[in-house]
């Protein structure tokens, strides 16, 4: 799905469990039509080779901003200036974490306030870098072990670093359902057994981008992606019935991500 597009520019919607290009981590060649490159998706769709300004991981969905080679006379140049555009500007990323929101005896929700985490990540390369992460917990259910799980809203700042959204939450002790990396096998086994989650996906979507202005979009770039079927069942499930009914909680959704939340009936804020 293409969600923006002007001139070279284009942001389209990454669906879950696909990636975003071809590489021996998912086989080196296109097996299934579900396996199919978000690259290559992408230049039929848009008609014209592409190149991408930022990434998501295999298992996420969401937001991807890239640059239609074909369509201007320097696309190398176009992507860095809209890869330096998108890290000072903001990515807004909803996530569904194991957890009820509590640290340490202390409410991550409380207030429904924003807060920073900052603490250093190393790349793949072995290199630590600096990493701040601002968070929003929107409420929690808490009905069993397995299903105590919170709704979350993540922004990197002036960052991307490796997995820093992942690592982060990890770090609270509030891993993302899904994610196999940094998570806990034993939940992401019951969500895929028993609440229906997919193979492969991490319940992580990039639900919505802001750039400042750039020569190629003086307007800037203020584009949203909304939640794929299988996330919004699974929030508006008959077991996460404490998930998206509160009416702060989805005002708070709508005002961030500019997306509503898929209705369930009971919420317990924080």
């Amino acid at each position: 799905q293409v969600l923006y597009r002007k001139n070279a520019v284009a942001v389209v919607a990454k669906p879950p469990s696909v990636p975003v290009h071809a590489s021996p981590y998912v086989g080196g060649t296109i097996k299934k039509i579900e396996e199919k490159p978000l690259l290559q998706r992408a230049r039929d769709a848009l008609g014209s080779r592409i190149n991408l300004v930022h990434r998501l991981d295999r298992g996420a969905s969401g937001c991807v901003l890239c640059v239609c080679i074909d369509r201007c006379r320097e696309p190398q140049t176009l992507t860095s200036e809209l890869h330096e555009a998108l890290r000072v500007g903001r990515k807004r990323y909803v996530a569904l974490v194991r957890g009820t929101g509590v640290f340490k005896g202390q409410s991550l929700g409380a207030n429904h306030t924003w807060f920073d985490v900052e603490r250093p990540i190393k790349d793949s390369r072995g290199k630590i870098n600096d990493a701040r992460t601002s968070f929003r917990f929107l409420g929690y259910a808490n009905h069993l072990n397995s299903d105590r799980c919170s709704l979350v809203l993540a922004e990197p700042q002036r960052s991307g670093r490796w997995h820093q959204i992942k690592r982060h939450l990890n770090g609270l002790s509030h891993p993302i359902i899904g994610d196999s990396s940094h998570g806990n096998s034993q939940t992401n086994r019951f969500w895929r057994e028993h609440r229906g989650l997919p193979a492969e996906r991490i319940l992580l979507h990039l639900a919505r981008i802001q750039i400042p202005p750039t020569s190629a979009c003086p307007e800037g770039i203020d584009v949203s992606c909304p939640l794929p079927s299988d996330f919004s069942k699974i929030l508006a499930s008959d077991t996460l019935t404490e998930i998206t009914t509160s009416p702060i909680a989805r005002q708070l959704f709508q005002e961030e991500t500019s997306l509503y939340l898929p209705l369930s009936k009971a919420l317990q804020v924080y």
